[in-house]
């Protein structure tokens, strides 16, 4: 994506990681994403399936299309799905992804601030009826960045974007069984591990738990 107009976005950023990814329902899950676009933003107008479901490389479907590919071929074939809406709203759900010696599968929804609103709890418990979260966060990202790899978009002389990839974003994964985290932000939802060594750091934060996690807010 590339946007004409600098904005603010809030991303949200939610993983699964290693053994939680068998609690993943695909199908479920997914329907669970458009419900939460349906019902709380809006369907985004352009998806995208990284697989063999029909769709060229750069070209996108509409909502119908998109389930009803879904709906003819299953779920197991494909490693991303997405869904956006220039210059307002979008997902990108990667999935069976790997990082060192890691496997996880990451959810990214971005929303402009001025025209939506979406709370992160109920995000989180919506999410979390068809799998179980390892860990996410909410921040703010200018339009100029990659949503994936918060590195800068660059646009070529003749039109053609690109991205220097970079993983500095998901290096916590590689600690995350022993509390690393990415940063404290707004919001969080983070393991007990996490919380631990976030309150070390940070002491205005207000906690409530879900089910084995915490909603971690931080009021500085």
């Amino acid at each position: 994506m590339f946007f004409k107009k600098k904005e603010k976005f809030k991303v949200i950023k939610v993983y699964v990681l290693d053994e939680d990814q068998e609690t993943i329902e695909r199908p479920m899950l997914v329907n669970s994403i458009l419900d939460l676009f349906e019902s709380n933003l809006e369907t985004p107008k352009d998806f995208d399936i990284g697989g063999p479901y029909g769709i060229r490389k750069g070209a996108s479907c509409g909502v119908k299309a998109f389930k009803n590919k879904l709906e003819k071929k299953g779920h197991n074939d494909y490693y991303a799905l997405s869904g956006i809406t220039e210059n307002d709203l979008g997902f990108e759900f990667l999935v069976d992804a790997v990082y060192k010696a890691h496997k996880y599968s990451e959810l990214i929804i971005w929303f402009n601030p001025k025209k939506f609103e979406l709370s992160f709890e109920m995000l989180i418990r919506k999410l979390l009826v068809n799998c179980k979260i390892s860990y996410a966060y909410e921040l703010e990202l200018d339009s100029g960045l990659s949503f994936k790899s918060e590195t800068k978009i660059k646009k070529g002389i003749f039109g053609g974007l690109s991205v220097t990839s970079s993983f500095e974003n998901i290096k916590w994964i590689e600690n995350f069984t022993v509390g690393e985290y990415r940063e404290i932000y707004k919001w969080n939802f983070m393991s007990f591990a996490q919380l631990s060594k976030a309150r070390k750091t940070s002491a205005k934060l207000n906690v409530k738990q879900i089910e084995d996690m915490y909603l971690v807010e931080s009021g500085t």
